[in-house]
């Protein structure tokens, strides 16, 4: 009989968890995370905000600062990138008893260039 018999029976222990080696992974998965943002999704809404802000500029631009010519056929749908200016065009010669002298309203609903974006 042994002279001691401890109160708790001896096991081997567990391996040990390789916490190194999951901070490498986990590190490694979040720099593909941020490259993939980096270049991919950071220039797609970088893209878009450019361009918003530029055709927000434009419009303002001609909604604000510019007198349009009226007296003469001297705008076609060509000359706009939005709806949004043609209509502003077509409304400032309609307010000063011009009509539709540009021809930008084609089928005479009082929408200019509906063929644009």
């Amino acid at each position: 009989m042994p002279l001691y018999t401890p109160k708790y029976p001896y096991s081997t222990p567990e391996d040990a968890i390789n916490w190194s080696l999951i901070i490498l992974i986990f590190a490694g998965i979040l720099i593909i995370i941020v490259l993939i943002t980096v270049f991919f999704v950071i220039p797609i809404y970088a893209e878009k905000f450019l361009n918003d802000r530029m055709l927000g500029e434009v419009g303002s631009f001609f909604n604000n600062n510019y007198q349009y010519t009226c007296a003469s056929d001297f705008y076609n749908c060509a000359n706009f990138n939005t709806k949004a200016q043609a209509q502003a065009v077509f409304d400032y010669c309609e307010q000063r008893g011009r009509g539709d002298i540009h021809r930008l309203d084609t089928d005479g609903n009082g929408k200019a260039c509906e063929n644009l974006d």
